[in-house]
């Protein structure tokens, strides 16, 4: 299975995040808002889930309703952080509904769609790994696979006017890997090095955060639309799951 090389794919998403909090927020407020994001995102890449976790968790708290598309950008960072931490079905429940939200949204930018659309795909193949290591059943984990086969295989094809990733060469390398995975011997599978993801919620994370994949009910919605690094890859502007001081500090 071939290397991917992963990249940090949360400043873009944050810079998003705090732009759109706006100038009629007050400027204390939204100074306050921008420093628990940034806060949020260095402690995601130094891997500390729960204090990103959390700090994501407050600024949902504070957020106005009628800032709905920022809300969804920080729900998708803290269902981030729950994949990274391991939390991968807390993850995979997070970002279906949010995925069912856009969907039903006239006004949702297309970048924004295709990051949650690769943020499942990235979920539900880390479901799978980890599913099959436990000894689950093909007929419960085949419909993770191929769900996220599907996704990455739309994002390799779909246009991409904005250029907002580096699409469609990592998706089609996304695509891949995920063809591989579900391809892939039970011996083959347990020699290879796991993934951040898949290792906390086969064992637990450090930072306390929830692990596991039990609760992962089969995927309902079709896309419409990381082993020696062999995962989905991405620029962390949203695209895939993983960040690049991960790589760079365990190899995996």
């Amino acid at each position: 299975m071939r290397s991917l090389l992963l990249v940090c794919w949360v400043l873009a998403a944050i810079g998003g995040i705090v732009f759109h909090l706006g100038p009629g927020q007050g400027l204390a407020a939204t100074d306050q808002l921008s420093s628990m994001l940034d806060h949020a995102y260095h402690d995601a890449l130094a891997g500390d889930h729960q204090e990103a976790f959390e700090l994501y968790d407050q600024v949902l708290q504070v957020l106005p309703p009628e800032e709905p598309l920022t809300v969804a950008r920080v729900r998708l960072e803290k269902a981030k952080v729950l994949l990274e931490s391991g939390s991968i079905a807390q993850a995979y429940l997070e970002l279906s509904e949010l995925n069912h939200i856009i969907d039903v949204e006239k006004d949702v930018p297309v970048p924004f769609r295709y990051e949650v659309q690769s943020a499942l795909a990235a979920t539900e193949f880390y479901g799978t790994w980890a599913m099959r290591l436990e000894g689950v059943p093909k007929d419960s984990w085949l419909p993770f696979v191929e769900s996220a086969r599907q996704r990455f295989r739309y994002l390799s094809e779909v246009p991409d006017p904005e250029a907002v990733r580096p699409a469609p060469l990592l998706d089609r390398q996304n695509l891949e890997v995920t063809i591989r995975l579900e391809r892939m011997t039970e011996d083959e599978l347990q020699g290879m090095p796991l993934p951040p993801p898949v290792q906390f919620a086969l064992f637990g994370s450090k930072t306390g955060a929830i692990p596991g994949v039990n609760g992962m009910a089969g995927p309902t919605d079709k896309a419409t639309g990381r082993g020696e690094n062999d995962m989905p890859g991405d620029a962390r502007n949203g695209m895939g799951a993983g960040n690049g001081t991960q790589v760079e500090r365990t190899g995996s």
